[in-house]
């Protein structure tokens, strides 16, 4: 997988590495890489020095504040206070002194697991738990050995430390010291090799204090007062807009002509962009740029646009049942799940044999945040800011739309207004990226309810029939 060739001044290049190294930095203790163009504050977040390779899930900063950034999309789930909630239990740190950040789509924020970053199928728990444990206990065992250098208590008391509520403590001396004081003296040396990671003794589930209760979620307070930002919440400086007009067929029209003349007249309009889009996300969109968003809706009502239907030109919720009941029909479609015993014969000698047919709509997903994307691109990096809940495959398919590597997107992870699913695709950095390239300035793209519904990667209609 790519590295990105920049994302903030000062980063180091190689980010490929996976062990886990704890090492003491100027601006604080960095047990998780935290240079991260994500939100509360993480642009201005510590980075760690280039020799030391950290992991990337906390830092502790002088004052004893913990940051953890989270790879995970937070679409009300509340899933960064869970991995918070995760290495709090084993780092000893007090609930108050906890933040969270979200991750940008670097390769190194990967999940553990899946190997991607994606957040669906209610795994994020269950898939992080381990490596989120292990590294709030791979701080905690660092804290302990910097205190007990700090403290000038003997190292062999060092299993007579006790660490809570964001201190470290040894009771029989009565010496103690909080996190802060612990960052601030600069003795933290220790570092893990991944062997060594995974040979921490973790908790176990008797020893919980923090997982298993409840504890105010660290979002609520920004989204209770609207500091909390979204995609649809970002503002670039000479950011335009971006309106879109889809076709009447879901998938696999293309557009003939566009009259822009009475799109000139408005106000603000700046240009009306046919996409070109080589992941073969979308097809037949159109996108009225104009300097408001308002003037991009009266812009994009204003177009005059033919198409070319396509192959589906004539697919319709009854065409695609009455071929799902042709195919059920047929004895030689489909496939068994289970095939077990004699049916006909079953049948044949049944009492009583039941049958019934069964359908399901198109359902789509209707998150409460529109689709949105910003796409800016300074210097040779794409900046894209939406929340998504695949960043692996946006930024890929951001990268494609731009015809670019990969390496040159960066991500900007924000809250997500409701995912569902329907933010697991990206069509939405396609229109952001193509109408930024072509009018030269950041564009935000933000979808109408009916774009929405309408382009929406519904769950198909079904047809089942039962036999009984």
């Amino acid at each position: 997988m790519n590295t990105h060739v920049k994302i903030t001044q000062g980063e180091p290049a190689d980010l490929s590495r996976r062990s886990f190294l704890v090492g003491t930095a100027a601006a604080g203790l960095a047990l998780g890489y935290s240079g991260v163009p994500g939100l509360l504050g993480a642009d201005q977040a510590l980075a760690a020095p280039s020799n030391f390779d950290p992991s990337v899930w906390y830092s502790i900063a002088p004052d004893g504040i913990v940051t953890v950034t989270c790879g995970k999309a937070d679409m009300g789930q509340h899933i960064a206070s869970t991995m918070a909630q995760i290495i709090c239990e084993e780092l000893g740190a007090n609930w108050k002194d906890m933040r969270v950040q979200l991750a940008s789509n670097d390769p190194k924020f990967n999940d553990p697991v899946l190997g991607a970053q994606i957040t669906g199928g209610s795994w994020s728990t269950m898939m992080n738990f381990d490596a989120m444990s292990r590294a709030g206990a791979a701080g905690r065992l660092a804290l302990v050995d910097a205190a007990v250098a700090a403290m000038g208590v003997p190292p062999y008391y060092k299993d007579e430390m006790v660490v809570r509520d964001s201190a470290v403590s040894h009771p029989k001396s009565k010496k103690s010291m909080t996190f802060a004081e612990i960052v601030k003296s600069g003795k933290i040396t220790k570092t893990f090799t991944p062997d060594e990671l995974k040979a921490i003794k973790l908790k176990t589930p008797d020893q919980y204090t923090m997982i298993g209760v409840s504890v105010p979620q660290l979002d609520i307070p920004s989204k209770t007062n609207g500091t909390a930002k979204y995609g649809i919440d970002t503002m670039l400086p000479g950011m335009v807009y971006g309106k879109l007009v889809t076709p009447p067929v879901r998938y696999g029209a293309t557009v003939k002509s566009v009259d822009d003349s009475e799109a000139k007249k408005v106000p603000g309009f700046i240009q009306a962009v046919i996409l070109d889009d080589k992941t073969a996300t979308t097809t037949g969109w159109v996108v009225a740029v104009a300097n408001t968003y308002a003037n991009a809706r009266k812009a994009a009502d204003a177009l005059k646009i033919s198409y070319d239907g396509g192959p589906n030109a004539k697919l319709s919720s009854e065409s695609l049942l009455t071929e799902a009941k042709r195919l059920q029909a047929l004895d030689d479609s489909g496939l068994f799940f289970v095939k077990d015993g004699d049916t006909a014969a079953a049948f044949g000698t049944a009492a009583k044999v039941m049958e019934a047919e069964y359908t399901t709509n198109i359902n789509i997903h209707a998150p409460m945040e529109p689709m949105n994307a910003t796409a800016e691109l300074k210097g040779d990096i794409w900046h894209i800011y939406s929340g998504n809940q695949f960043a692996t495959r946006s930024g890929a398919i951001a990268a494609g739309a731009a015809g670019v590597d990969p390496k040159f997107v960066v991500m900007h992870q924000t809250w997500l207004g409701g995912g569902f699913g329907r933010r697991l695709d990206a069509d939405m950095m396609v229109p952001a990226v193509q109408a930024a390239k072509a009018v030269g300035k950041p564009v935000k793209v933000i979808y109408s309810r009916e774009n929405d519904m309408t382009m929406d990667f519904s769950r198909p209609l079904t047809f089942q029939k039962v036999k009984a």
